[in-house]
């Protein structure tokens, strides 16, 4: 027999509803059989277990001495058990509303942090999934919070993210689970598990909650990328970037001496890293103007120097709300400088900051209150109030307002149109295009082809790809009619 025949007598064993002693005897046996085959990383293996056991009771054993009466020891400690006998009872005379024995292996082993072998004996990653969420619903984990904790880190190692976000909408803690040092966020770093990075970045988990060896979530997946390499780790570490993770001062000369596997990956870092600092830099030197504005005392320069803060804090979708808060400021002081139009500009942004945070109706506020200054401060046919009102119409339709969205698109459409004497041919094709999309919703065939041979004429006069994209799928929408 072969490591892989006794993985799957195990996993047969363990799955068999009411496994007996005699099958648990044939594992045992099987474990010796194996273990004298001269696998040294079996042998290793077993010699490892054998220290946990002896480490835990204060038994010891000889490795190079292993016979069956360890390997049922063995056996029974793997499934939570201090002897055989113990097992051997448990399996002839049950407690009442005992858990099955599968079960009682995951939780033991939890207890030792051997994920892999958990994933193992429920059938392999195919079969994960399925049966953590069984034994969910079923309630096994009720009086066992502190397992299911280790088993949520156990799906962000093995990349099971389905599992993981099964786990967080039922309410497990992301950082419960930290038993062996490494939370499911850290442990996700190290393996390079980018679908559940960003699965936990999506949903908030805090990243510099501290490990064992006292490294966040980033430094955790820089340091992996470095000892533990897998192609995910350059994205990985793009992605904590980009959603806010603290990064020292001196990272890009670190990483610069350090014998990465990967040139690609060493490439790509390095890459990030340079740009973070360089962001970095400009974020000290727009704060800089700021303070100086504020120590000037004039209030134009300073809603002049916020705004331009705000332009660089929008850019991360981490920090578009404190550049909501900055660009709020410069809004607040154009209005008391009698500037409505540079008020409404700031306004707009901030609905767009809204927007991409999927707060619709506070967008919709924004956008409105925008519009609302360029219908009464403004007669120029330019760019801007042109998109004043094209946000809003974005926005309303999002929100269903079908009615209130034509008539902006309409208005949308006439102003991109008188910008220049040629018209903003993008501009033009988007508004006739949703033009078609409301027209088809309401069933006027008629009304959908007239808009959308505007669409279609001022996407001619484009050069943007992603207008004609758009064009292009209003066109399949309108033939399918």
């Amino acid at each position: 027999m072969n490591r892989k025949e006794l993985e799957t007598l195990w996993t047969e064993t363990l799955s068999s509803g009411k496994p007996t002693e005699a099958q648990f005897g044939n594992v045992a046996a099987a474990i010796v059989e194996v273990h004298s085959s001269g696998d040294t990383r079996f042998g290793q293996h077993i010699a490892n277990r054998l220290k946990q056991i002896t480490d835990r009771t204060g038994r010891s054993f000889d490795a190079n001495a292993f016979d069956i009466s360890m390997s049922r020891l063995l056996v029974a400690d793997e499934i939570g058990f201090a002897s055989w006998n113990d097992l051997t009872n448990a399996i002839s005379d049950p407690a009442e509303n005992a858990k099955p024995l599968l079960f009682q292996y995951a939780v033991a082993a939890m207890v030792r942090g051997d994920f892999s072998a958990l994933e193992s004996m429920v059938g392999g990653p195919e079969k994960f999934h399925e049966q953590i969420v069984v034994w969910y619903q079923q309630g096994y984990f009720g009086d066992e919070q502190e397992t299911l904790a280790e088993v949520f880190s156990a799906a962000c190692m093995l990349g099971h993210a389905r599992t993981a976000e099964y786990l967080l909408y039922k309410g497990v803690d992301p950082y419960a689970g930290m038993k062996t040092g490494l939370s499911g966020f850290h442990y996700a770093a190290s393996s390079g598990r980018l679908d559940v990075i960003k699965l936990l970045i999506d949903r908030k988990v805090p990243m510099e909650v501290k490990n064992m060896y006292n490294g966040t979530v980033f430094e955790q997946a820089i340091w992996s990328a470095v000892n533990e390499h897998t192609p995910n780790h350059a994205e990985i570490v793009e992605e904590l970037i980009k959603a806010g993770a603290v990064v020292d001062e001196g990272y890009d000369e670190w990483w610069e001496d350090q014998d990465v596997p990967d040139a690609e990956t060493k490439r790509r870092i390095a890459d990030v890293l340079r740009r973070h600092d360089e962001f970095r830099a400009r974020l000290d030197l727009a704060r800089q103007k700021v303070d100086e504005a504020e120590s000037d005392g004039s209030k134009r320069a300073l809603a002049d120097s916020l705004k331009g803060l705000g332009d660089l804090l929008r850019r991360p979708p981490f920090l578009r709300d404190a550049a909501n808060e900055v660009y709020q400021r410069a809004a607040n002081l154009y209005k008391e400088t009698g500037l409505p139009l540079e008020e409404a500009w700031v306004k707009r942004h901030i609905g767009i900051n809204h927007e991409y945070a999927g707060r619709l109706e506070e967008a919709e506020k924004y956008y409105d209150e925008a519009l609302s200054l360029y219908r009464r401060h403004s007669n120029e046919d330019d760019l801007n109030y042109a998109n004043a009102v094209r946000y809003p119409a974005v926005i309303k339709e999002r929100l269903g307002k079908k009615n209130e969205a034509a008539r902006l698109w309409e208005e949308a459409c006439d102003r991109y149109g008188r910008i220049h004497p040629d018209g903003l041919g993008e501009g033009v094709a988007e508004a006739a295009a949703w033009l078609t999309i409301l027209a088809l919703e309401r069933e006027d065939l008629d009304v959908a082809g007239k808009w959308f041979a505007r669409a279609s004429e001022a996407s001619s006069r484009s050069q943007d790809p992603a207008t004609h994209k758009f064009v292009e799928e209003v066109r399949a929408r309108l033939g399918e009619k």
